[in-house]
């Protein structure tokens, strides 16, 4: 599976819905700058920006994924709508977090890891004796090496959104181990995938973030590419 292809099939299939993605893009970045900016007026208010700051995580979750949805339906359909993405948040909100928490669930011993790797690292940087040097440079090998082991098992999961919406009949138990069997194999694929944008993300940060309204619908659209291709690929694998 080679990367540009995806991109290619990205692009090919935002022909004449390019300015559809960018402002779906620009809705959310929006809600979020509007959001922040609210929270850093009110900052005085403790009580009040907790509020908010949990409304935006409960409502987060299932936004992020209904966004995910709207762009895997913007490629399937023609008549997809700008703020399809409201209705696909709400329409899958509880799932939405459920398999979110069973995803963080398969990740509970990569989570361990990286937090038992930082509080090392923390203990032995207030060490003051000569050795704890040596030390220091081992806390930051271990959370390295956490880091990239939660990513490979991280990466496991990514297709799990996309089953779960193809699959309602699904439970969400099997929706995320359908993800883990799909990406089998196919792990490395998807990180050389993500980091051909890494180009792109630079441009859009040296544009003041304007870039990120055109890379998001890129990126979404390429990830839907991505798993199609999967299950594809899948399908040819069982016939043979």
């Amino acid at each position: 599976m080679i990367a540009t292809e995806i991109r290619k099939n990205a692009r090919k299939a935002l022909k004449g819905k390019w300015n559809k993605g960018a402002i779906i893009a620009f809705i959310v970045i929006l809600i979020s700058v509007v959001v922040n900016l609210t929270a850093w007026k009110l900052q005085d208010n403790v009580i009040l920006v907790n509020i908010i700051s949990a409304l935006f995580v409960l409502i987060g979750v299932p936004l992020s994924i209904g966004v995910t949805y709207a762009f895997l339906e913007l490629k399937r359909k023609k008549d997809a709508k700008i703020f399809d993405f409201v209705k696909l948040t709400f329409k899958h909100f509880g799932k939405s977090w459920l398999v979110s928490w069973m995803i963080i669930i398969k990740m509970i011993l990569p989570i361990i890891c990286i937090a038992v790797a930082i509080i090392l690292y923390v203990t032995l940087m207030f060490t003051s004796n000569e050795i704890s040097f040596g030390f220091m440079l081992l806390g930051v090998a271990v959370f390295m090496a956490a880091i990239v082991y939660a990513v490979i098992i991280g990466l496991l999961y990514v297709l799990a959104y996309y089953v779960a919406y193809d699959h309602p009949e699904m439970g969400v138990k099997q929706v995320v181990n359908e993800s883990a069997r799909l990406m089998s194999g196919h792990r490395g694929d998807y990180f050389v995938l993500i980091l051909s944008f890494l180009g792109w993300a630079i441009l859009s940060v040296l544009t003041v973030g304007v870039g990120f309204v055109w890379l998001a619908p890129y990126m979404q659209t390429a990830n839907v590419c991505f798993y199609e291709e999967v299950i594809k690929l899948d399908k040819e694998k069982e016939k043979q």
